[in-house]
């Protein structure tokens, strides 16, 4: 660097814009007049050299050769210009040559180019037949200066309206903020544009438009109405849109009695089990199916209903057995309309313990399974037969042998519980009911190791006390024998 000796500053060259700010910024197409200086001072100065003037995205109009210190230029049309000299060189009067290289200038323009905008928000869905006011807004638009924008351009939706005024579509409204306050039309949807008016420079308008997609829905609208249709119900559409209608629908097995397009709108059935009503809004030049209201009709459907069979314990069967009691129970899944006075059809080979609510408690003697069928109230008043099932009967089970002590000294004792009672006794030996659903009769024979057999006991009871006094230490084997099979385990004697 070099230092001027008459104040022993650092030598300096630049260029200057003629013009006082605001000014300082140029407009595309703007020419604007330049001028190389430097700070010798004026009266010092001998000769003043400098290279020619380069521009970028510019272009020079006047001057800007080879030792011209002023330089016309004319800007284009983007974010930003730059001014270049390779070389400047002064010669004073008396303290010397200074030289400076490089001596540039930025040169911000005002162009909408380099605005910087990214979205607008606002309601993208706006429902049909809504006229409520909705407020849109941009992202601050700045030039490329840093300084914001003074307006904002905007289009709307044809039909749409801006302080009262009805758009075409084309109409352009400008605003001071980045807000824009619109009202819907009934039905129309299309596009929200908005783009930086260019304050600054007059006869340069629009560039970077955002653009909004606006669509139209239906508001979420559903049949509101009774989930039982009983003998006859209304339904209606709450709150559908300004300017539609209504075109009513049902299942075959329902019967619109009310006026088509009536709102409400009345219906009859005198079926049972389920259906359907059904409506669709006409509105906007379109047609939109609702949402199917599945109802019962005079009362539960069939497949609300069901029969649970049980054991007398609580446990849940899937058959009968014979000469075994059950409880059966009617199970109603659909709250809203409850059952009352039971009438039930049994099997003539079974017997009906009792009756309480729901339930029915029976004994099916030789005959397991069987069809059952029940009649009931409904909330509707109407009694009818609300269920048919049938039962089959299976392998009903058997008991566990529990023997014990095991080893055993004076005596064995055996205790056949029943299987459906005892959910415990895996690891017990299973024995099968006869085809009465009993253990019945049955024989124990105790062996040796041999075979002998030593002691045989003829018995029918669900307990059974053998003496082994008489039996010396060492292992032996008890033989179970029933009408259905023969059991083996072994028996130790201490």
């Amino acid at each position: 660097m070099s230092i001027l000796s008459s104040t022993g500053q650092t030598f300096n060259a630049y260029i200057e814009n003629t013009e006082p700010l605001p000014k300082t910024f140029p407009c595309p197409d703007d020419i604007k007049v330049y001028r190389l200086k430097s700070n010798v001072p004026y009266d010092q100065v001998k000769s003043f050299t400098n290279t020619e003037w380069e521009v970028t995205d510019g272009e020079i109009v006047d001057g800007g050769e080879t030792n011209d210190r002023v330089c016309h230029i004319r800007w284009f049309d983007k974010k930003e210009g730059f001014i270049h000299i390779d070389q400047v060189i002064v010669e004073t009067n008396s303290s010397g040559t200074y030289s400076e290289n490089n001596v540039e200038m930025p040169v911000y323009i005002r162009s909408l180019n380099g605005v910087v905008s990214s979205s607008i928000s606002g309601n993208t869905q706006v429902n049909m037949s809504s006229t409520d006011p909705i407020v849109f807004s941009s992202e601050i638009m700045m030039y490329g200066t840093d300084e914001v924008v003074s307006y904002y351009s905007w289009t709307i939706p044809p039909d749409w309206l801006v302080n009262g005024v009805v758009s075409s579509g084309s109409n352009v409204y400008v605003t001071t903020t980045r807000y824009l306050t619109v009202t819907p039309d009934d039905c129309t949807g299309g596009q929200i544009k908005v783009w930086a008016e260019n304050s600054r420079c007059e006869g340069f308008l629009a560039s970077n438009i955002k653009t909004l997609d606006i669509s139209r829905t239906l508001p979420n609208l559903e049949i509101d109405g009774s989930s039982v249709i009983c003998n006859s119900a209304s339904y209606q559409i709450n709150n559908p849109p300004s300017g539609s209608s209504i075109t009513w629908d049902a299942s075959s097995n329902i019967t619109r009695t009310g006026t088509q397009g009536s709102n409400p709108c009345s219906f009859s059935s005198s079926n049972f089990d389920y259906g359907y009503i059904k409506a669709a809004i006409n509105v906007c030049n379109s047609s939109f199916d609702l949402p199917d209201k599945l109802v019962r009709l005079n009362g539960p459907s069939y497949s609300d209903i069901g029969l649970e069979l049980k054991t007398t314990s609580g446990s849940p069967v899937s058959f009968m057995c014979p000469n075994t009691h059950y409880h059966l129970f009617i199970q109603n899944s659909f709250g809203s309309c409850s059952l009352s006075n039971y009438t039930w059809f049994i099997p003539s080979g079974w017997t009906t313990n009792y009756e309480y609510n729901n339930m029915i408690s029976i004994y099916t003697n030789s005959s397991p399974g069987g069809m059952v069928e029940v009649n009931a109230n409904t909330c509707c008043g109407i009694n009818h037969k609300v269920i048919t099932d049938y039962y089959g009967g299976g392998y009903c089970g058997g008991y566990y042998m529990v023997m014990s002590p095991n080893p055993a000294d004076s005596y064995v004792e055996l205790a056949f519980i029943d299987s459906d009672d005892n959910k415990t006794k895996e690891d017990k030996l299973k024995i099968k009911k006869n085809k009465k659903g009993e253990l019945g009769d049955y024989s124990v024979k105790i062996l040796d190791k041999t075979g002998n057999v030593l002691k045989t006991i003829q018995d029918n009871n669900l307990n059974l006390r053998i003496n082994t006094s008489d039996l010396k230490s060492g292992t032996y084997f008890l033989h179970l024998i029933t009408s259905e099979e023969i059991y083996k385990q072994q028996l130790i004697i201490k």
